[in-house]
């Protein structure tokens, strides 16, 4: 994910003394991302080469020196033609650069691409051109998010340029001098370099391929330390072997949760999200694409240090009392290691440096088996007593899972555990307030079976390379199926997918 703080303009002057600027992007805690000739001059590596990162120390102020208009500050940082780690060439516009300095904060480390995004998808960018250093031009403008036009070769992206910037400055003579190197994301993965071959700036750019990088050029591989593989070869479609987070269709829960996260101020208290549906719809797998996937795009700058998850139990219990018992002494023997007091366990989750994920799951036959509906405020109370014990540095995110136990027979319609399971559904979707518990928290809307349609657009996003030969099993999947439960379509498209790759 692009974050502004990493873009760093970079200074150099030709062999005639002109003073040029391009832009780079820090891809580790090290390397900076650039265009080949943003630092070589047709004759040779520039001069009185220097880096700053206006983002992050500038004050926001410009001068003008001779045509152009430069960050007006002292922090900028001398490199010479030594930490140029990756020269490219004349077909390929790319450079890699050693920051001679330590920054701190440490840089992330992004997330390359390592298969060309598809035409139409948005791509976005930022960077310095030329155009833009007029003294009233505004900062934010220098941002764009486009879509991608296509691949002029194998090597080479065309990125349509319709962007909401003033058209004649633009149209000068090289107003578009200066984003040279931009880095160029797509689906939360920087996916190209922007070289300068601007031969229709009203239409598009020119950005030369980071898969093809990384397929091509061994050097570059290994300097960012990403190795070719066969892998390498289609789109990476889970981690740690788990295929569930990366499925179809939890983008509406997603969303759900994203939109009050990114407006949870009182990072003081836990935020409590409930996650429920049938067993087979997998709430765990939900919980990794939560740490994985979608705390990343809600809270970015939070989670630049990563996410904590720790997963803990509420066993079978008699009351409210030995229920919170028992999870402090789970949750004292994850985080800490050993049965430890309450205020010892929440005072090392508060001083984490990143958000903490606190997993834990009930059942209908837990609540069956126990208090009913009143376990869900048992534990509700639990987390009302914590708020008031303790202050977070940072984000408290308390994942509580609700899986509605199967009831396989008509008489099992009858049963307790389908009484349960409707009473626990009503009470989640209608009833639930937080607010009663002086806690935040939302309830996501119920996991479902999912259906064609859905399974179809996930393998055009995530397994385009193999969809042609995906697309007829997945419809044979679904000939006596309308919806399939998550767990079994993971194991299926795992097996589609091993086959066909």
């Amino acid at each position: 994910m692009l974050d502004a703080q990493w873009i760093v303009q970079i200074y150099s002057k030709d062999t005639d003394g002109v003073l040029c600027i391009g832009t780079g992007y820090l891809i580790n805690d090290k390397l900076i991302l650039t265009a080949r000739h943003v630092v070589f001059s047709n004759k040779g590596v520039s001069s009185e080469l220097k880096l700053v990162f206006p983002e992050r120390d500038n004050d926001g102020k410009l001068k003008k020196q001779g045509e152009n208009y430069i960050y007006d500050f002292d922090n900028a940082i001398s490199f010479k033609s030594e930490d140029i780690m990756f020269q490219g060439n004349e077909q390929l516009d790319v450079a890699v650069i050693c920051c001679p300095k330590i920054l701190q904060p440490v840089p992330p480390m992004v997330k390359l691409a390592t298969v060309n995004s598809l035409s139409d998808t948005q791509w976005k960018t930022r960077g310095f051109p030329k155009a833009g250093k007029v003294a009233d031009f505004q900062r934010e403008q220098l941002g764009f998010a486009v879509n991608l036009q296509g691949m002029k070769n194998e090597s080479i992206f065309e990125l349509h340029t319709t962007v909401n910037l003033d058209k004649n400055l633009f149209k000068s003579e090289n107003g578009w001098g200066g984003l040279s190197g931009a880095p160029v994301f797509a689906d939360n993965q920087l996916i190209a370099v922007i070289t300068d071959k601007y031969e229709t700036l009203d239409s598009y750019f020119f950005a030369v391929s980071i898969p093809y990088l990384l397929e091509k050029e061994q050097k570059f591989a290994d300097l960012v330390g990403e190795k070719k593989s066969a892998e390498n070869k289609t789109a990476p479609l889970f981690e740690e072997g788990d295929l569930i987070p990366y499925l179809a269709n939890r983008v509406d829960q997603e969303l759900e949760l994203c939109k009050e996260v990114k407006v949870y101020q009182a990072v003081q208290s836990p935020f409590i999200c409930v996650i429920h549906g049938k067993q087979e719809e997998c709430s765990e797998g939900f919980i990794k694409r939560i740490h994985f996937c979608s705390l990343k795009k809600a809270i970015p700058k939070q989670v630049q240090q990563g996410i904590k998850r720790y997963i803990f139990s509420c066993d079978s219990f008699k009351n409210e009392e030995e229920l919170h018992e028992k999870m402090w002494a789970s949750l004292g023997e994850v985080v800490v290691g050993y049965f430890a007091e309450p205020d010892e366990i929440a005072q090392v989750i508060a001083q984490q440096n990143c958000p903490v994920l606190l997993c834990v799951a009930m059942s209908s036959d837990d609540c069956l088996h126990n208090k009913g509906i009143q376990s869900i405020d048992f534990f509700l109370n639990f987390w009302k007593k914590w708020s008031s014990s303790t202050e977070q540095r940072h984000l408290l995110l308390v994942c509580f899972s609700f899986n509605y136990t199967n009831v396989n027979s008509v008489f099992g319609l009858f049963s307790g555990t389908n009484k349960i399971n409707k009473m626990i559904s009503n009470y989640l979707n209608q009833q639930l307030d937080f607010t009663k518990f002086n806690l935040s928290g939302v309830v996501l809307s119920e996991l479902t079976p999912i259906e064609q349609k859905q399974v179809e657009d996930w393998a055009r996003t995530y397994a385009y390379q193999s969809y042609e030969k995906l697309h007829p099993l997945i419809k044979n999947l679904f000939t006596s199926n309308k919806k399939i439960s998550m767990e079994s379509l993971a194991l299926k498209l795992e097996e589609m997918y091993e086959a066909v790759k």
